[in-house]
């Protein structure tokens, strides 16, 4: 148990099915409330799309729903939103503030929130090399062939990621498995799950591996290198840890 909270209170999530963001658009009070239709009405769905030119540095995205992030040759971003909602629509934000393209939302106050849906899930194309951080409540996050930094966490949700080529990566569950695949070798690799498996996929090289599970097992298919600069730590409560080759 101690190693459960642990890392539970490490990655700093708490499980929602609405993620707070920042000051909601001006004048926008998140639509008309929905009609009869149940407790809180029937559900209703909106996909909006648009584009983010100019420069960037980052991307950062925060929701209690799931986050797709790909990597293609685009200049600038391609931002897709999914909205769910049942009762007032969620307000979303997309500020870029020093090449940082930030993607969030706010949930407009209900006088009774009980069986009321806000989520948001974001599908997001962006430019190359591009420092990444993602963050779910309670979803899931795919990350494709990203080959800048990256930190990804989720309350209940798995981390998967494929194609990666990026120097520094942390990922970290509440309930969740993290699946981390390289097509390039990293410098630092930290993986924490609470309950979930932690594994990750490697491309030749030498890494110093770290590993700690309470109750899952371990397997270390890759030779561990003490004097290897690059480090790979995963950590589990009670998931099973795997290091493979790729």
């Amino acid at each position: 148990m101690t190693v459960i909270a642990a890392v539970l209170l490490a990655t700093g999530l708490v499980v929602s099915g609405c993620e707070a963001g920042n000051a909601g658009v001006p004048g926008d009070l998140g639509g008309p409330a929905a009609p009869p239709g149940g407790p809180a009405g029937p559900e209703r769905h909106e996909t909006v799309s648009y584009d983010v030119n100019g420069p960037l540095t980052g991307l950062r995205v925060a929701t209690g729903g799931t986050i797709e992030v790909t990597e293609t040759s685009r200049s600038g971003a391609h931002v897709t939103e999914s909205l769910r909602w049942t009762d007032r629509r969620p307000v979303t934000r997309h500020p870029v503030l020093d090449g940082t393209l930030t993607l969030d939302h706010t949930c407009p106050p209900v006088s009774d929130g009980i069986g009321r849906t806000c989520v948001v899930d974001y599908r997001v194309e962006i430019p190359r090399g591009l420092r990444v951080r993602a963050d779910s409540g309670a979803g899931p996050i795919g990350l494709h062939g990203l080959s800048g930094p990256v930190e990804a966490s989720s309350g209940a949700g798995d981390v998967v990621a494929d194609g990666l080529t990026g120097r520094q990566v942390a990922a970290a569950t509440g309930a969740g498995a993290v699946r981390l695949g390289f097509a390039g070798p990293p410098d630092a690799v930290d993986v924490r799950t609470g309950t979930g498996d932690g594994v990750v996929r490697l491309p030749p090289g030498t890494y110093r591996v770290v590993t700690g599970t309470a109750t899952g097992l371990t397997r270390v298919a890759i030779t561990d290198d003490p004097a290897s600069p690059r480090l790979v730590r995963v950590l589990s409560g009670t998931g099973n840890i795997d290091v493979s080759p790729a």
